[in-house]
């Protein structure tokens, strides 16, 4: 069972959120959000 991630934060003005199943840290490595226990990573980019 995956977990639920809350936020606790307040989304700026022109952001949105958006979530991907993967993330690409600044070394080229990809992890996955099912390694960690979730379905996807939370990403706020532009609207």
């Amino acid at each position: 069972m995956s977990k639920q991630m809350s936020f606790d934060f307040p989304i700026p003005a022109g952001m949105k959120i958006v979530f991907r199943p993967y993330r690409t840290l600044p070394n080229g490595q990809r992890i996955w959000a099912r390694q960690y226990g979730f379905r996807a990573f939370p990403m706020l980019v532009a609207a």
